[in-house]
């Protein structure tokens, strides 16, 4: 690139443009889990609020957040053991109340995005991985609500890989009815051993609403677009139906699509 940049005399940097697998991973991740920028655009709309922050806070804050916006968005590297594994506790909020927010701000979208029906979803994978007998739950689940049909295993995501959270969401879904009868299970066995709170089971804590199930299906229906984009644009199409080339003349028509599909989506 540097040796056509100095043969046609352009900026090499201004030219650059990512990958389409690398574009939309960042456009899904902060979708669903937020970007380093949250913390900027909300200091931004505060900013010379005096009530807000002091002037001195302020520039302190706006530095943290310009800092933080230049680490790490491009980090694609493989999640270390402790990351993927890690499941997130917090004293001060219950997975079991965590509402969707009414003030819309990162410090409340992170809490709900931990602690809504993703993170519930990400912790019931934790669960399942770190203990044998509940595996052998979910397993013994999707036999009694589904006997002629294939037991499947628990789909993880990971922080990296949105089409990590939309292989979660769906087989969650498909598993919905097996996944409701594992948490019963448990909390019968826990019953029938004295229901003493401090044994109670954590991974009831997990156990999902039924407008929390309404907010996994509709991300997931989300994403759907997203997933035909993606494999599209790495080549991935349909002959006669979708481009199984993925030139970079499609990528401007793509993006596009995927706007209107959000703003759609937005407008319900």
């Amino acid at each position: 690139m540097e040796a056509l940049a100095a043969e046609f005399d352009f900026d090499k940097d201004e030219r650059r443009i990512r990958c389409a697998p690398h574009f939309l991973n960042l456009a899904v991740r902060a979708m669903m889990y937020g970007s380093k920028s949250d913390n900027f655009d909300e200091l931004l709309a505060h900013w010379g609020d005096k009530d807000f922050m002091t002037e001195e806070d302020g520039q302190r804050q706006l530095s943290d957040a310009i800092n933080e916006l230049g680490e790490d968005d491009d980090d694609f590297s493989t999640p270390s053991m402790e990351e993927d594994l890690e499941l997130e506790t917090a004293p001060e909020h219950s997975q079991e109340q965590c509402q969707v927010p009414e003030i819309i701000n990162a410090e409340e979208m992170d809490t709900y995005r931990k602690y809504g029906p993703f993170g519930k979803l990400h912790n019931i994978g934790i669960t399942l991985r770190t203990s044998s007998q509940l595996l052998e739950d979910i397993y013994e689940a999707q036999r009694q609500t589904a006997p002629t049909e294939p037991v499947v295993a628990w789909i993880q995501n990971v922080c990296t890989r949105w089409q990590s959270d939309e292989a979660m969401a769906s087989c969650a879904l498909l598993k919905r009815s097996a996944l409701n009868r594992m948490l019963s299970i448990i909390e019968e066995r826990w019953i029938s051993q004295g229901g003493k709170e401090q044994d109670r089971p954590a991974i009831l804590k997990e156990t999902l609403s039924l407008e929390e199930w309404k907010v996994i299906a509709a991300v997931q229906k989300i994403l759907q677009p997203f997933r035909v984009a993606s494999k599209q644009l790495q080549g991935e199409g349909i002959a006669g139906k979708r481009s199984t080339s993925g030139g970079f003349d499609e990528y401007f028509q793509v993006v596009e699509m995927l706007l209107d599909h959000l703003e759609l989506a937005v407008q319900g």
